[in-house]
């Protein structure tokens, strides 16, 4: 008991967080937690101001290199989407706290180890996703300085060569010479920082997001298998139909404690869901088109296609999960169909109450975004087929295609 007690659910992921600076750690002051949390968003939006002022002075002198404009686009979606959710991670940070302890409620209903071995696996997962992130991280940032050579035979002018400097992580016109001395090194330590720091954080947040997904799955699971087997109990409960009434009610006040928890969790992350669908598409399009264009060298194509497999894997994860957590829903319905409990007395009784959760269970339990419905896989479809339109107008509109 002291075990279920003392077990920290999903500890590696608010340990990363607070190696962020993003979740408080123990021994700290609040004051200084607070320093620390926001003097690190600071830091990061700082980082991000040669990227978006970049992107404005490619407009401002004229478009002339697509490419690079482009290169910039996906840093400046990168920025829109890390900051709404670090904003979304700062502001709620009491309440994901609130819901991440809120799972150790479902202790009473599910059992300590079921709880402890989908935790076990989240955290598996998550360790896949951030190694996959780290290597990706350092191939973007050790490529360009290898490949200086083919980076210079695609720059149009010595102007390029000045103001895009060739070795960068990312492709970004400044309004000065940034090519040599020192101004180099201190731009590409801002954009590794940035990097760095945008893609692990980024990733992790979704993790975290999908880890909340698969808690709410693996409890409609337990709870639909329960319902389903609920007249197992007739057997060695014929003396005391008590004890069945009772089984019945639990599992009541279970499906609902999961619809309740299930909504609170998507209220948290909507605002983060609708940002990251938004930008999804485009940052996907853009993608696509670098590593499409002839021009685009091999490490760089690498690179890009690295990025690409990355994020399409966490909005698919996101999309499935939120797939999964609606067909278990439904299927808590069916699980008490299969219970045949209209062939036994002592729960005709109840009839009332077990078609009220039927009737539930008709409305799926949806993981929502205000104005863009339903996270499933249709959502993914969709985002998909927008991004491959995209996709193909830039090829159409820059006469660059392959």
């Amino acid at each position: 008991m002291m075990e279920n007690k003392s077990y920290r659910i999903m500890q590696l992921h608010t340990n990363l967080l607070k190696c962020l600076f993003l979740w408080p750690v123990d021994t700290f002051s609040p004051g200084l937690n607070s320093l620390l949390m926001y003097g690190s968003f600071c830091i990061s939006m700082c980082c991000g101001i040669p990227i978006i002022s970049a992107a404005g002075y490619q407009f401002y002198v004229g478009i002339e290199d697509v490419n690079i404009l482009l290169e910039a686009l996906i840093g400046v979606y990168d920025i829109i989407g890390n900051t709404v959710t670090y904003v979304c991670f700062l502001r709620k940070q009491r309440q994901i706290q609130e819901i991440i302890d809120d799972i150790k409620d479902f202790f009473q209903y599910c059992g300590y180890e079921t709880v402890r071995k989908i935790d076990s696996e989240i955290m598996r997962h998550t360790k896949y996703f951030l190694f996959y992130v780290t290597v990706s991280v350092i191939l973007n940032l050790a490529w360009p300085m290898l490949s200086v050579n083919n980076c210079l035979k695609s720059r149009r002018s010595d102007f390029y060569i000045k103001h895009d400097p060739c070795g960068m992580p990312t492709q970004n016109l400044y309004p000065f010479e940034a090519s040599e001395g020192i101004v180099f090194w201190v731009l590409y330590i801002i954009e590794a920082i940035f990097c760095y720091h945008t893609c692990c954080f980024f990733s992790l947040a979704t993790v975290i997001v999908i880890g909340f997904l698969k808690h709410i799955t693996a409890q409609l699971k337990c709870c639909a298998y329960k319902f389903e087997h609920i007249c197992d109990y007739m057997g060695s409960c014929k003396n005391d139909e008590n004890v069945i009434i009772r089984e019945f009610v639990h599992l009541i006040k279970y499906h609902q404690r999961i619809i309740k928890y299930a909504e609170k969790v998507f209220g948290i992350f909507d605002v983060m869901i609708i940002v990251y669908i938004g930008v999804t598409s485009f940052t996907l399009a853009i993608i696509g088109y670098q590593i499409a264009i002839p021009k685009t060298n091999l490490e760089d194509r690498i690179r890009y296609t690295m990025l690409l497999i990355g994020w399409v894997l966490l909005f698919y994860s996101i999309c499935f999960y939120g797939q999964q957590v609606r067909d278990e829903s439904m299927k808590v319905g069916e699980a008490i169909y299969k219970s045949e409990w209209y062939q036994h007395q002592t729960l005709l009784g109840m009839k009332t109450d077990i078609m009220f959760v039927m009737r539930r269970t008709l409305k799926p339990l949806d993981f929502k975004a205000t104005l863009l419905g339903e996270v499933s896989l249709i959502v993914f479809v969709a985002v998909m087929k927008r991004a491959y339109q995209l996709f193909t107008l830039l090829l159409t509109v820059t006469e660059d295609g392959p």
